[in-house]
């Protein structure tokens, strides 16, 4: 079968895909998309300190490290989620599909391979998959839920296990324990005409929100962080909060919450704590202003002020 996977017009920029068939390689999608930095695609682009800017990358989940994507022979591996950046010519990504070949996965199951820490995994099927399910059947997924790139900003944006993920869709999950994911088709499927469940951009939700921006890149450069409240936490690491997603590119901007070194994309506090004081690190690739800007001040109202250091 074919599948083909649309992704609207935005600014060019970082997306998670996937192969939602079995038997297809980079090839195949280096006949829609630009690739750089990928033996036998088309060229290489460079990055603003004059190297080759590699656009296609995977994860090792066992060392917590991106691995660049070598040649296009490579199998595009079915339950595999990568880190792609779509550009045309122009500077923007132009609206359109591309398309993958392949055979289904018949299995009755399918065992996606899980390590502690981030993995970066794919839809396997040509269908939409209920994110619910799959935390249903593994507790060890931090928070219950998934993570993906919105075009906006550019940024990790959460999704729930409320929502579905797209054929075609890589995700972030952070899990505790090294648990496999295990898929059954004849209940992971979800059908609705709705396009609401596919939106991906940011929603608040309970929460305070940092987003720092690039204000000299072309193109969308952001990172965000994320202050929220639960009874059992406290200021510092906790077993709830979500360490940081890292860009391939290291140009990139990144904030995060800085306890002892463990760096933190979502932390979570106290409810009952009279005073916080949360260190944050910025990191950027190359010099630059950056802009910060704040939503959900209201979920933290019963203090009396925010105040950044320098």
């Amino acid at each position: 079968i074919t599948v083909q996977r649309w992704v609207d017009t935005r600014d060019g920029g970082w997306n998670n895909i996937a192969a939602s068939v079995v038997g297809t390689t980079v090839s195949d999608l280096d006949d829609e998309i630009a690739i750089s930095g990928v033996t036998g695609a088309d060229g290489f682009a460079f990055n603003s300190n004059g190297g080759a800017f590699i656009s296609m990358w995977k994860v090792n989940a066992s060392t917590q490290s991106y691995e660049a994507v070598g040649n296009v022979t490579d199998p595009m591996t079915n339950g595999v989620g990568y880190e792609i950046w779509l550009e045309d010519d122009n500077g923007s990504w132009t609206g359109k599909a591309w398309e993958l070949s392949g055979t289904v996965n018949l299995n009755n199951q399918k065992t996606i391979v899980i390590e502690s820490g981030r993995n970066l995994v794919g839809n396997p099927y040509p269908a939409f998959l209920n994110f619910g399910t799959i935390t249903n059947n593994n507790f060890n997924i931090t928070n219950n839920s998934y993570w993906t790139v919105g075009s906006t900003t550019n940024t990790f944006t959460e999704r729930t296990s409320l929502q579905v993920i797209p054929p075609g869709q890589g995700f972030w999950v952070h899990t505790t324990d090294g648990t496999d994911i295990s898929l059954n088709p004849q209940n992971g499927f979800f059908g609705s005409t709705s396009d609401q469940f596919y939106k991906k951009e940011y929603t608040p939700n309970d929460e305070f929100r940092i987003l720092i921006t690039n204000q000299n890149s072309d193109r969308p450069q952001a990172s965000n962080v994320f202050l929220r409240k639960n009874s059992l936490a406290y200021a510092g690491h906790d077993a709830i909060d979500l360490p940081i997603i890292r860009r391939p590119d290291p140009n990139t901007c990144l904030v995060a919450f800085d306890n002892n070194g463990s760096k933190n994309m979502v932390n979570y506090v106290s409810t009952d704590a009279n005073h916080l004081e949360l260190p944050l690190s910025v990191e950027s690739g190359m010099e630059a202003d950056f802009e910060m800007t704040f939503a959900g001040l209201d979920q933290f109202s019963e203090y009396q002020c925010i105040s950044l250091h320098n």
